[in-house]
């Protein structure tokens, strides 16, 4: 069994996600087949997301901001991404819309350990800084 699983990555806080991960998930990979795959990158997003808003949005003191970098590029994410830029279009400019929604690229890859090798991300530490190093963070504007 091949299926391909999407996902968008965020690079700045002021625009829409910029990079899509194109992951080609298959049976007889190394590090184990599809369904184990599906549920290791499932359990990362689950652990960004838990972290983030156990944590990161909780904080006492809002000096810093945060912002998840991935999330799951399916169908109702390209929807909502084309009809947001559509209707943004009538109201901004032609660089305000190119910055707020800059041209995507894919990147491809043969497995979810690849994906996991190209950002950096060990999936067997469960220490909160790699976890971390799965969320945009920044000093809050004054």
């Amino acid at each position: 069994m091949e299926s391909v699983y999407r996902i968008a990555e965020r690079t700045r806080f002021e625009s829409q996600p910029s990079i899509i991960h194109v992951i080609a998930i298959s049976d007889g990979e190394r590090g184990g087949g599809w369904y184990r795959q599906i549920i290791s990158i499932e359990t990362m997003k689950d652990r960004m997301l838990n972290r983030w808003i156990g944590f990161w949005q909780k904080r006492k003191y809002q000096t810093i901001e945060s912002m998840a970098r991935f999330q799951r590029a399916d169908e109702d994410f390209e929807i909502s991404y084309e009809v947001s830029k559509k209707h943004l279009e009538t109201i901004l400019t032609k660089d305000a819309i190119n910055d707020l929604f800059p041209t995507r690229t894919e990147i491809h890859h043969k497995s979810v350990w690849d994906f996991y090798k190209h950002i950096n991300y060990n999936h067997k530490d469960k220490k909160v800084a790699n976890i971390d190093s799965l969320i945009l963070q920044r000093t809050r504007k004054t």
